[in-house]
């Protein structure tokens, strides 16, 4: 893993998002992503990061942002 990546998955371990607060964490991914992907928010705060929208086969990565004990 290069420092670069290193750092950012170290700053989002480091950000706090307890359950049903995890605005803050999701920023930082959402900041993340724009780097290389179109990234969209829904009203409930679900973020979808597009690469190559026209692309085939379409394949989808699922993620889910927690900060557990």
């Amino acid at each position: 893993m290069d420092e670069r990546a290193l750092g950012f998955l170290k700053k989002l371990l480091d950000s706090p998002g307890p359950s049903g607060f995890e605005s803050a964490p999701a920023r930082l991914w959402r900041e993340e992503a724009k780097s290389f992907a179109a990234v969209t928010t829904d009203i409930a705060g679900n973020s979808v990061a597009t690469l190559n929208p026209k692309g085939s086969p379409k394949v989808m990565l699922a993620g889910h942002l927690h900060h557990g004990p």
